[in-house]
C-alpha cells in the first residue's frame, strides 16, 4: 500500500479509538450516576416523588421540568414544607416549619413515607421531615432524611455523646437505641436521624473504625 494510504489508514484507526474510548467513558459515568440515585435506599426518587429538584439526601438539583410538566409520581401540582416533626395522630402531622409556624398538615392511607422511616406513625417529634401536599393541603408524600456523621466520640454520659467530626467540629449524639454503647476514643461512622430540631443526630447504626495503634 502506498505510503498516503497508510497514513489515511492510520488516521481514520486513531479517530475510531478516540471516538470508542468516549462512548466507554460516557457509559461508565452514566451507569455511575444512576447507580447513585437509583439504589435502595434512594426509593423516594425512583418512584418520581420528590422528582422536582428535591435529592433523597435532602440536597437540591436544577432539573424542576420532571415534576412540573411531566408530573412523575402525581406531584405536578404539589407544594412543599420544610421542618421538624412536633407531633402525629388523629390524621395529622404538624411540622414546625423552619423560619415559620407550626401548620397542620391531614394525612390519610394514601400518604407515602420514605426514609428513615416507612410509616406517619413512626414520625417522632424533632425529626426532620420534607411534606408535599396536595392541592387540598393533605400530605400526598413525607420524606425522612438520614443523617450521617464521622468523627471520635469524645465524651459520653449515659445515652448522650459528644462526636468530635474530622473538620474539629462537634455534634451532639443521641446514642440511646444502641447496643453496645460506642466507647470514649471510639472512632466511628454514625447514621440516624437529626432529632431536637436539628440539634442532636439521634443515632441508628454505628460502625467503629479501626484506628492506628
Amino acid at each position: 500500500m502506498p505510503r498516503r494510504g497508510w497514513l489515511v489508514s492510520g488516521i481514520v484507526l486513531l479517530v475510531l479509538l478516540v471516538l470508542g474510548a468516549t462512548l466507554i467513558g460516557f457509559a461508565r459515568h452514566h451507569r455511575h450516576a444512576r447507580g447513585h440515585w437509583e439504589g435502595p435506599g434512594h426509593t423516594a426518587f425512583q418512584h418520581g416523588l420528590f422528582d422536582d429538584g428535591v435529592m433523597p439526601d435532602g440536597g437540591w438539583r436544577h432539573d424542576w421540568h420532571h415534576g412540573r410538566h411531566h408530573g412523575r409520581g402525581g406531584l405536578a401540582n404539589t407544594t412543599g414544607l420544610v421542618g421538624s416533626v412536633v407531633s402525629t395522630g388523629n390524621g395529622t402531622l404538624v411540622v414546625a416549619v423552619d423560619g415559620g409556624n407550626q401548620v397542620t398538615v391531614p394525612t390519610n392511607d394514601r400518604t407515602r413515607v420514605f426514609g428513615a422511616v416507612s410509616a406517619v406513625s413512626g414520625l417522632q417529634p424533632g425529626q426532620r421531615v420534607l411534606v408535599r401536599t396536595g392541592a387540598d393541603k393533605t400530605a400526598v408524600a413525607v420524606f425522612v432524611p438520614t443523617a450521617r456523621a464521622t468523627g471520635t466520640i469524645t465524651a459520653l454520659d449515659g445515652d448522650k455523646a459528644t462526636l468530635t467530626g474530622l473538620d474539629g467540629l462537634t455534634e451532639p449524639l443521641d446514642v440511646s437505641a444502641l447496643n453496645p454503647k460506642p466507647k470514649v476514643g471510639d472512632m466511628v461512622a454514625v447514621q440516624g436521624t437529626p432529632a431536637d430540631n436539628g440539634a442532636t443526630l439521634k443515632a441508628q447504626t454505628l460502625r467503629t473504625l479501626p484506628k492506628a495503634s
